[in-house]
């Protein structure tokens, strides 16, 4: 059990750490360039936080990706929504998105603001609205509304890593013109 279990621990482990470097991955999408990180958030003994390599991320770490789009282009592009997917056996950690106005989804079609909400039935037989838990989120999504030629959106959400199933691809990073 201890040798699939550190078997899985490391296929995370090299995907963080192909992560880990910034800039990470960079894509060109028209004139949009974007660029994806992923740093483990640990306190120093001052109780500061600080910045590591995400390579040796296990359960109960925290991760902080930030995703940076640049305009290359010579005019605004309207509309910019950018999208980053929550991989599973993580679990978004609220109120760390930056900008904090983040909607999320639990299958990347329908977003909502957070904290999402359902209706469940009690046991009495009776119709609630819960919060749906953050370890069920699997996309976070900002409206970056328009993104002036030279100029550059950052977004940034934290997740602490729940299990090792598998980790955020750079190539599922999205940009979206609404």
């Amino acid at each position: 059990m201890f040798k699939s279990w550190f078997s899985g621990i490391v296929a995370v482990l090299f995907a963080v750490l192909v992560l880990s470097s910034a800039p990470v991955w960079a894509a060109d999408s028209g004139d949009i360039i974007v660029e994806l990180s992923a740093k483990k958030v640990v306190k120093g003994p001052d109780n500061k936080e600080k910045y590591e390599s995400a390579e040796k991320s296990v359960p109960g770490d925290i991760i902080e990706y930030r995703v940076v789009y640049r305009n290359n282009g010579k005019n605004p592009v309207k509309d910019l929504a950018g999208t980053l997917p929550v991989p599973q056996g993580m679990e978004y950690i609220p109120s760390t998105a930056t900008p904090d106005k983040v909607s999320a989804s639990l299958d990347g079609k329908a977003f909502g603001t957070v904290p999402l909400k359902r209706k469940v039935r009690t046991v009495n037989g009776k119709e609630e609205t819960r919060d749906i838990p953050y370890s069920e989120y699997r996309f976070l999504r900002w409206d970056l509304s328009s993104l002036e030629a030279g100029r550059e959106s950052v977004t940034v959400a934290r997740v602490r890593v729940i299990a090792t199933t598998e980790h955020i691809r750079a190539q599922d990073v999205k940009i979206i013109k609404k």
